[in-house]
This record gives C-alpha cells, structure tokens and sequence, in this order.
C-alpha cells in the first residue's frame, strides 16, 4: 500500500505499522510535491525483513534526492539493492 504524508498523518497510532519513505513526487494539478510512504505490512514475512532492513538507504536516498544529491542518493539505492535486488 502507498500513502502520501498527509494520509500518514491521519493515521493516530501509525507507529504500529511497518512503512518506509519512498520520496517526493510531482503529480500533475498539485502545487506542491506529494510525499509518498509504502507500507509493508502485509508482505509475507520474508519480504517485511527485506524490506524492514532496506527501511534506512530509502529514507537517507529520498533526502538526498531531494537535496540533489544525485551520488550519494545513488549510493543508498545500490545499497538497498544490494540487500534486496527484486524490489526496484
């Protein structure tokens, strides 16, 4: 499931939840970028801990990109697939 920020804020209890940042998009229409979020929750177990374990490079690679810093947001993405190659 993806979610933009805003709907993850609506979310009371959201800590409960295994979600990562996927970063800023520009949709047609908006004004503003939308901030996208995945949760994972519903992975089979297997995916969840890749997926958990690939939580850190997304974030740090969604702030680089929005700081376009294109080398090292690269860095974190090669990481997390280095981790789990299936989930690009």
């Amino acid at each position: 499931i993806i979610t933009s920020k805003s709907t993850l804020d609506l979310i009371d209890d959201n800590y409960k939840y295994q979600y990562r940042d996927l970063g800023f998009i520009s949709i047609r229409g908006i004004h503003n970028k939308v901030h996208l979020f995945e949760f994972f929750d519903g992975n089979n177990e297997d995916i969840r801990l890749l997926k958990y374990k690939t939580k850190a490079h997304f974030t740090n690679g969604a702030q680089f990109m929005e700081q376009s810093l294109w080398k090292e947001a690269i860095n974190e993405y090669e990481s997390a697939l280095k981790i789990y190659p299936e989930d690009m």
